[in-house]
């Protein structure tokens, strides 16, 4: 599949590109991105990362918008990833599903918005700590809130780090080098 530069107001199976990242829509609301001008797409219902040597994020967040920014931002950070979306909670606890069967591999860390509508990034954490998965993933709470009770509450659930959403590449870029170095080293032969 090639994609075509900068196409908006996407519908499933349609593609939007900037710079050296692509995103997909697939059916189901995730949409798939692969960093640094890579042309293939693994299809998020069957097996992912098949063959990707680049180590997989995975953001969940009702906004595009955000995915599209924070997938920009990677990018100047230099961070070379195959990065995964999740429109919302529901989303994202199926991709974790996913992973807990197998049919995806468990992303080295999930970019987790908080307030989304139906359910929000507290009850994905909240999900995850309940079945002992948070030792899987590095969990980096992003939002424009920066309440106290916010914060204390995320990383009373579990997350390992909070960001605010205008984060710049230079404060990303070292906290994912660093997630990235940590989850490889960690991964046992047969979860890479």
């Amino acid at each position: 599949m090639r994609f075509e530069p900068l196409t908006l107001d996407l519908i499933a199976g349609q593609t939007r590109s900037y710079s050296s990242i692509q995103f997909v829509r697939a059916q189901g609301g995730y949409w798939s991105a692969e960093c640094f001008g890579l042309d293939a797409f693994s299809d998020l219902g069957k097996t992912a990362n098949v063959g990707s040597t680049m180590p997989p994020l995975l953001v969940i967040d009702d906004d595009a918008d955000a995915h599209f920014l924070l997938g920009r931002c990677l990018i100047q950070a230099g961070i070379q990833c195959d990065l995964h979306t999740a429109r919302d909670a529901e989303a994202g606890i199926e991709y974790f599903e996913k992973c807990v069967r197998g049919e995806l591999v468990w992303p080295y860390v999930v970019f987790l918005d908080i307030r989304m509508p139906r359910a929000d990034g507290f009850s994905v954490l909240e999900w995850l700590r309940q079945r002992s998965l948070l030792g899987n993933t590095l969990v980096a709470m992003m939002s424009s809130s920066d309440l106290p009770r916010d914060v204390s509450r995320s990383f009373s659930l579990g997350a390992h780090t909070y960001l605010n959403k205008a984060v710049r590449p230079e404060v990303l870029g070292p906290i994912v080098k660093s997630a990235i170095e940590l989850a490889e080293q960690h991964r046992s032969p047969q979860s890479k």
